[in-house]
């Protein structure tokens, strides 16, 4: 299994699943952990700094947004999509983000957008220093600003999920590329 660099801050001390679930993620999408690369629990939880419980139920919501894959007897890998799966993604991107823009549109007050705009700004600055792995987390933050507006938390979070399954496809083209 990979080692989580140095320079990254731990987890440490957190019995909650949600700050688990979110720096897995995190590896995943930034590929410190690799796709087809097996998860063992046990030094996950040692590098993380919490017990076994919080991997265990963090690597199962994984698997439901489709980050990981649970095999009995094999236990967690990093999930390894095709080329076919991708293009399911997007079409669902397609269909959920069009109608989440909608509620949005009809959602969206002054601050809002004043926000929105701000992040517009920042992927402007981010695109000119040229710094790819910034602006996916600029652009992702621009993703959640505007589907929170939505209002619907379970559009939401399946719009996130599928985020998170596009951006690993294009975090692994960056690292391909560089």
């Amino acid at each position: 299994m990979t080692d989580i660099p140095q320079d990254r801050p731990e987890v440490c001390d957190y019995t909650d699943q949600e700050p688990v679930v979110d720096r897995l993620r995190q590896l995943i999408l930034s590929r410190e952990l690799r796709p087809g690369e097996r998860i063992v629990q046990s030094e996950l939880a040692e590098q993380l700094g919490v017990s076994r419980t919080p991997i265990r139920e963090a690597l199962h919501k994984l698997d439901s947004d489709g980050l990981v894959r649970l095999s009995p007897h094999k236990g967690a890998t990093v999930a390894d999509h095709s080329t076919a799966e991708l293009e399911d993604i997007y079409s669902i991107r397609i269909a959920i983000e069009g109608y989440g823009a909608f509620l949005a549109a009809q959602n969206i007050t002054g601050q809002d957008l004043a926000r929105l705009e701000g992040l517009v700004e920042q992927m402007k600055e981010v695109f000119d220093q040229g710094d790819r792995w910034r602006l996916l987390e600029v652009n992702r933050k621009f993703y959640e600003v505007l589907y929170a507006i939505a209002g619907r938390p379970r559009l939401y979070d399946l719009i996130m999920k599928h985020l998170d399954l596009a951006d690993m496809y294009r975090q692994m083209a960056f690292a391909i590329d560089h």
